[in-house]
């Protein structure tokens, strides 16, 4: 029989719950701000380096000199010979060499003549196509040498380094606009900085200011609420989390039951929950042993089959007896294997089973 009302009882119960709830979310509070930071430094700026221009050279200069151009200043011969009439010549006398060819050797007498022309005839193409090839050749060297004076006439070196100026300078002023940026955002970052820091400093402060009341304030919480369980030696140890205040409190406060009442109430509550729980870990259990016997009977069913099966086969006169044996050893092998799987499976239920129940007593 305890020594206070009921109302007195659910003011103890009340008051305990209330402080037991302000000490939570203190340290709730306390922790989360212990753990919190505030934003990061702002970065500096970047000095960046402005990106090389290439210079935009002019194309270099080349000969637009042809071939008819550069024979036709060669020697007389061949600039006869390489001209569009000495070709036109060329052809001409091969095509009447030909026509005397034919003629010469259809007589007896011009046979030898007739030979010495087509010898003649037969060696001119090769001559004037190796003597065109040779000329080209040195028409292309000249070409070389002339586009080579061009590349190094001091027109188009001027014209060279004129470019490069403009680039230089180009890359000079990016790199002066660069630099300007960059000392604008030093400027800005300056005074971003300084606000930062006092900003910093007066989260910190705060910071530490609440620290100190929460904490003060905790510990005077912590200290009313031990004094009011030693004064008053009406709530168990066991049922001090807020949990069971809260269910005690509002059982009381909705109903005729006083605190032992509602104490037994909360406790059976539990002990049902509790045994609810084992209930079902055990029906898991069983239902695990339950598959495990099954698979016990489906691998006996396995062996019988298997063994029925080569018993048929026996009596095949061509039947391989060796066979019949490896097949036999095959069966008996899966059914242990089922059987041993199934008897790990049951022990394991079984620990766990007592096990449970050992902690249940």
């Amino acid at each position: 029989m305890s020594q206070y009302t009921k109302q007195q009882q659910l003011e103890i119960v009340q008051g305990a719950m209330n402080l037991q709830a302000t000490i939570e979310s203190e340290q709730a509070r306390i922790s989360t701000l212990q753990r919190s930071s505030f934003k990061a430094k702002p970065l500096p700026p970047v000095h960046q380096k402005a990106k090389p221009v290439q210079p935009h050279y002019p194309p270099i200069p080349q000969t637009n000199m042809k071939f008819l151009d550069y024979i036709q200043n060669d020697t007389p011969f061949f600039s006869k010979l390489f001209s569009k009439k000495g070709i036109l010549a060329v052809a001409v006398a091969l095509f009447f060499g030909m026509i005397l060819n034919i003629v010469l050797l259809s007589g007896s007498n011009t046979l030898v003549l007739g030979l010495l022309v087509t010898v003649l005839c037969v060696l001119l193409i090769p001559a004037y196509i190796i003597l065109f090839g040779y000329k080209y050749y040195q028409f292309i060297e000249k070409r070389k040498e002339i586009n080579r004076q061009l590349g190094s006439a001091p027109e188009y070196l001027s014209a060279r380094a004129e470019a490069e100026r403009v680039a230089k300078q180009q890359e000079e002023d990016n790199q002066r606009k660069l630099d300007e940026q960059f000392e604008k955002a030093t400027i800005e970052y300056q005074s971003v900085l300084e606000q930062y820091n006092q900003d910093l400093a007066e989260y910190e402060h705060k910071k530490s200011i609440e620290l100190s009341i929460l904490n003060q304030d905790l510990e005077a919480n912590i200290d009313a609420l031990a004094e009011l369980y030693d004064t008053t030696r009406l709530i168990p140890k066991n049922n001090r989390s807020l949990y069971d205040l809260v269910w005690i409190y509002n059982d009381m406060n909705s109903s005729e039951h006083e605190f032992e009442r509602s104490l037994d109430t909360l406790n059976a509550d539990k002990q049902q929950t509790q045994t609810d729980e084992l209930t079902k870990q055990v029906n898991d259990l069983t239902s695990v042993t339950s598959r495990g016997f099954a698979e016990v009977l489906d691998g006996i069913d396995y062996s019988n089959y298997q063994l029925e099966g080569m018993n048929d086969q026996l009596s095949d006169v061509n039947f391989n007896l060796g066979k019949v044996r490896r097949d036999i050893n095959l069966g008996n092998l899966a059914a242990a294997a089922q059987r041993h799987s199934t008897n790990k499976k049951v022990k394991e239920a079984n620990a766990k089973l007592d096990d449970l129940l050992s902690k249940h007593k």
